[in-house]
């Protein structure tokens, strides 16, 4: 299928992004190739301190992933319930469990390398 019309967004990699930190306008996108990290500008606040899309906290700073183990209201059995995979280095300065029920849980956290 042939393309009619191309749509190309704000880019750059991390070097160029870190040496500009333009302020994006409001709504103006802007990725960086890098990290493949996706802005969205506010008219006021420089690159380096805006969030990524689809992430909180502040920007090269704090993130938040999020796993959810969930048995549709009945008890978890016993066993690995899944693997989230953190593509990036960082440091886990805490995590949060959040129930509907009163029980136990013990959650083991691994760190590998591929």
């Amino acid at each position: 299928m042939p393309r009619e019309d191309l749509i190309q967004v704000r880019r750059g990699n991390t070097t160029q992004w870190t040496a500009a930190n333009p302020v994006l306008a409001s709504g103006e996108p802007g990725f960086d190739v890098t990290t493949n990290e996706f802005k969205v500008g506010d008219g006021a606040t420089a690159w380096d301190s805006l969030n990524g899309v689809g992430t909180s906290g502040t920007a090269n700073n704090t993130r938040s992933l999020n796993f959810n183990a969930d048995n549709n209201g009945t008890v978890l059995s016993t066993g690995v319930k899944g693997y989230l995979n953190v593509p990036f280095d960082c440091t886990i300065d805490s995590w949060t469990i959040v129930a509907n029920e009163t029980g136990s849980i013990v959650i083991d956290v691994w760190k590998d390398s591929y």
